[in-house]
């Protein structure tokens, strides 16, 4: 038996990851993320001002490192809401209580779980870390 609804979708390479990410939700209250490359392009700047303007709550823990320095600073002069995490190779978004995406770079695979427990359980893992997190000078 298939179930139309897919509580669980892969994708494979880029292609499936920015499918996924276009399927994805728009967050309604929170969006938070870990970061593998804190990518900015400018058609995303005016998502993020757009989504700050309308009050969700969006925090990223970022891998910070030589490679992501320069885009990280371009992200803090638009949110603050950016802290450090050790990272190898983890990108990670977690949006309102109703879908998480895992997106394992180095094996090239990307998840997308739609399950309210498993949502609460990385958004309550997610809050800690940031919590303690090292603030991005």
């Amino acid at each position: 038996e298939i179930k139309d609804k897919n509580l669980v979708i892969m994708g494979i390479g880029r292609k499936g990851f920015y499918k996924i990410v276009k399927d994805m939700k728009k967050a309604d209250k929170y969006d938070y993320s870990v970061s593998w490359t804190s990518e900015y392009r400018p058609e995303l700047e005016r998502d993020v001002r757009i989504r700050l303007k309308k009050g969700k709550d969006l925090r990223v823990l970022a891998r910070y490192d030589k490679e992501t320095e320069k885009d990280v600073k371009k992200w803090l002069r638009i949110m603050k809401n950016f802290k450090k995490i050790e990272n190898e190779g983890v990108a990670i978004s977690i949006i309102d209580d109703e879908e998480v995406m895992i997106s394992l770079i180095k094996s090239n695979v990307t998840l997308l779980i739609k399950n309210a427990a498993f949502c609460k359980i990385m958004k309550k893992l997610f809050l800690e870390t940031y919590k303690n997190a090292e603030e991005i000078k």
